[in-house]
């Protein structure tokens, strides 16, 4: 994966989301279908927002609208129930308990009831996939593959069995659920400054409202406790209770039902004599949310009474599972139409992503979408960073002008925005990733961030933004490879990317950032988020539109980076990065090359009974169980700190971040190149008894060349935060060491490690393409003397029409004039010829 691996530490489960919803088809033609992938979006409140501003909408189109929506496997069993509660007759009907059931931590005996008969159905639906298909909610609710499945009938399960919690595990539960909800009214004025931004300009006035609010709900664990119609509710709602890591109070300290939903139109003021913002009442507050919530929510089952499984006008696809990888598999299904990738299902698990093939693939009588002109991916910024995001989804976005890609983070007041994240200049990122923010080229937005900075004084310390990402103009005169640059420019403008992707690793920055205080420092410097694999997978997509001579871009790129001073601590990743390099068919160093005669010649150890030695290998380490229960606490307590490998041979190391770990037992067998492991995982993981078993991808030539005294250590990756661990586990934050030479807790295998029962791991065909493509048209980038911006584009016209050819024969004055943003009109006399650009030009510029 292109992300750190992080420990499994403390995290904070978040039901509900903190954003208000929006709908999904806002910038998509009326008659346009919608194919839209939803990652990381909590609860289903887009989804249900949208499907109601299409039905309230006069200009709607009712062509099918496909949802896949892709989230936490928690979250997809609290938003399957739902859908599938307003799926049953006489729905309307029972509105009121189900908003009790999605947005109450606490829960009345008749709503509890309710959930606990849906647990029931849809545990025996889901005994099977054939079961869940033969069931009613199949037409509109279609799971992605039986790993998703089962998870939901776990969790679905978890839920059903407090139903027959004794009373001391009923007392016990409830216990830590009100000791968690006090917790969480100590954040209260924070949260509602949060929560106000739902009110738009009318924040400050809604402020006050909002927190009275905020601290009843905390306080009682339902949104209308002062209410005449309140029902008692003692029962701890189990939809809250559980998470992956276990059961237990971990929702979010500023979890609010009312977050999701627009509360400017709550305290507007209305009719003539109105003179400003309403008083609203808490009781009011919430009355008029909940209205909104039955409006979108009828709207949803009018949607899904009309439909048919042969109409299919709404189906709502369910996936659980690692972002990254889901995204990868998606575009690998585009090319190869296998459902079955090497691509790990998540972090610290070992299944493999693997889809239903009656739904992907060949096969398949009616595939599911693998492009989306609608991708909308929340706040997955804060948690994978930027470049991983357009790595993963910008392949996937449909070619289409009306596609979007839409990206949102909560800021630090002193940060200049997403775009800081792009890691170099927009103008140059955009030609060479194929997509730019709309409101770069077009200077505006439709969405006002007044009130956002109006409301700095009480809230000084972070703001939101949301971007729409567009792709690069593809006209058919600039084809899909039609972007050229010079190499020895293109080499310096990679550097500056890569330095920027690895900032914590530069001298200079590590130097300004130890002079911050934490709350100052950037946020991508405390939780870094990338790793060796992210630059190689950037590059692949890069290549994928730039024609160059890239083999000489990277190795003057390679140069370059040994030769700067200050990117010296990168270098010890460098063994890393090549790997990827090689693994993604973008660059090969010179080591992976004569493998052979220098096998002969070293005889390394490790190798000794190898036959044949592939150019990368696996490095597996399995730590005791016995070290993890003694790190566990301390490493809890710091967060979530990423993990790394490092080979040292006395004075001599070398990183690795890019790792794959999950806890189970692990099964070896063979010998040499034809060593194979198997691993049975534990499914309780952390909390389990099995070791952590450890595995990273190493360049062969690298152990033939080791010394005896080769360690493999697992540490964690120094930011900030790990600071305070650094007494306890001394300044290389070493967590467990074993000699390579250790069978015992290290094997040297030719293939990665697999689930035990399934067959062997086999990488995927690499993104990389030659650099020899035939281009008619080919729009050359010129770098300004930095290469830090984009300072030219030109375009070679090709006048192959009889009438131009003759006024320029005659000696016809060209001029030019612009037509659009991106387009200028070539007159040569009485004949005109139109040229586009992937970008906005000025044609007062113009040289011909």
């Amino acid at each position: 994966m292109s992300h750190v691996l992080p420990w499994l530490g403390k995290m904070f489960f978040y039901p509900l989301g903190n954003t208000p919803a929006i709908s999904l088809t806002e910038n998509l033609p009326p008659e346009r279908k919608a194919d839209a992938l939803l990652i990381e979006c909590g609860d289903p409140r887009h989804i249900l927002y949208t499907i109601y501003s299409e039905t309230t909408s006069a200009t709607a189109s009712c062509s099918p609208l496909l949802l896949l929506s892709f989230i936490d496997i928690i979250s997809i069993a609290r938003n399957t129930l739902l859908f599938t509660l307003l799926m049953d007759v006489d729905a309307e009907k029972r509105l009121y308990k189900i908003w009790n059931i999605f947005y109450h931590m606490m829960l009345d005996k008749h709503s509890l009831l309710l959930l606990i008969n849906q647990c029931k159905k849809l545990v025996a639906l889901a005994e099977s996939m054939e079961s869940w298909k033969q069931g009613p909610y199949s037409r509109i609710i279609i799971i992605c593959n039986d790993y998703t499945l089962s998870e939901l009938r776990r969790f679905w399960n978890l839920w059903l069995e407090t139903a027959s919690y004794d009373a001391v595990q009923t007392i016990h539960l409830k216990a830590i659920f009100r000791g968690g909800m006090q917790e969480g009214k100590r954040c209260c004025i924070r949260h509602a400054l949060i929560t106000s931004r739902a009110a738009g300009p009318l924040a400050p006035c809604a402020t006050q409202t909002i927190l009275d609010q905020f601290m009843a709900y905390w306080a009682s664990g339902v949104t209308d406790s002062g209410s005449r119609n309140a029902q008692k509710a003692d029962n701890v709602n189990p939809t809250f209770a559980f998470t992956s890591l276990g059961g237990g109070f971990t929702v979010h300290y500023e979890t609010d039902p009312i977050s999701g939903f627009h509360l400017a139109e709550i305290f507007a003021p209305c009719g003539p004599k109105s003179s400003g913002p309403l008083a609203i009442s808490v009781s009011e507050l919430v009355s008029a949310v909940r209205n909104q919530f039955y409006a979108w929510c009828k709207a949803f089952m009018t949607r899904t009474w009309s439909t048919s499984t042969s109409s299919a006008s709404l189906v709502i696809r369910m996936y659980a599972g690692d972002a990254l990888a889901f995204c990868q598999a998606l575009r690998h299904m585009a090319t190869d139409s296998a459902p079955v990738t090497p691509l790990m299902t998540a972090p610290w698990r070992c299944s493999v992503v693997q889809l239903d093939s009656t739904l992907y693939g060949k096969s398949a009588p009616r595939p599911a979408p693998v492009s989306f002109n609608v991708i909308e991916t929340s706040n997955l910024i804060d948690h994978v960073g930027l470049i991983n995001i357009l790595i993963a989804t910008v392949p996937l976005l449909r070619d289409s002008l009306s596609s979007a890609l839409y990206t949102e983070a909560l800021l630090p007041v002193r940060h200049s925005g997403i775009l800081e994240y792009l890691c170099g200049d927009p103008s140059t990122m955009a030609l060479l990733l194929g997509v730019i923010p709309s409101t770069y080229v077009s200077r505006y937005t439709t969405r006002p961030s007044g009130h956002e900075f109006a409301t700095r004084g009480v809230s000084p310390s972070q703001h939101q933004e949301r971007l729409s990402w567009k792709l690069v103009r593809n006209c058919s005169t600039i084809p899909r490879k039609g972007i050229s640059f010079p190499p020895d420019q293109l080499a310096k403008v990679v550097l500056d990317v890569y330095t920027d992707i690895f900032d914590n690793e530069h001298t200079g920055k590590i130097l300004d950032f130890l002079s911050l205080s934490t709350d100052l420092m950037p946020r991508r410097s405390r939780y870094h988020h990338y790793n060796r694999r992210t630059f190689p997978l950037l590059i692949s997509l890069m290549r994928s539109r730039v024609q160059t001579d890239w083999h000489k871009v990277m190795s003057t790129f390679d140069a370059l980076l040994h030769e700067d001073p200050n990117l010296g601590f990168g270098l010890n990743y460098h063994q890393e990065m090549s790997v990827h390099l090689y693994l993604e068919g973008v660059f090969t160093h010179d080591w992976f090359t004569g493998l052979h005669e220098l096998h002969e010649i070293t005889k390394s150890e490790i190798f000794r009974s190898w036959s044949r030695v592939p150019p990368v290998v696996n490095v597996v380490l399995i730590v005791p169980r016995c070290v993890v229960d003694e790190i566990q606490s301390d490493l809890s307590k710091a967060g979530t700190p990423a993990l790394q490998c490092t080979l040292r041979t006395g004075s001599n190391q070398h990183m690795f971040g890019c790792l794959t770990a999950s806890f189970g037992m692990i099964n070896v067998t063979g010998r040499g190149e034809n060593k194979s492991a198997s691993i049975t995982e534990d499914s309780a993981g952390l909390y389990g008894t099995s070791p952590m078993i450890v595995s990273f991808y190493v360049p062969s030539a690298g152990f033939m060349h080791l010394y005896t005294g080769t360690d493999v250590i697992l540490c964690l990756r120094p930011t900030s935060v790990t600071i305070s661990l650094e007494r306890k586990l001394g300044w290389n934050l070493q967590l467990f060491s074993a000699a390579l030479t250790d069978e015992t807790h290290v094997q040297v295998l030719a293939q990665c490690p697999t689930p035990v029962n399934s067959s062997p791991i086999v990488a995927l065909p690499n993104a990389g393409q030659s650099d020899q493509v035939n281009v008619e048209q080919l729009i050359s980038v010129q770098m300004d003397k930095s290469c830090l911006r984009t300072q030219s584009l030109t375009a070679c016209v090709d006048i192959a029409d009889p009438i131009g050819q003759t006024a320029l024969t005659n000696g016809a004055t060209v001029t030019v004039e612009q037509v659009t943003l991106d387009q200028i009109r070539m007159n040569i006399s009485k004949y005109q010829h139109l040229v586009d650009f992937p970008l906005p030009v000025d044609a007062t510029n113009v040289k011909l």
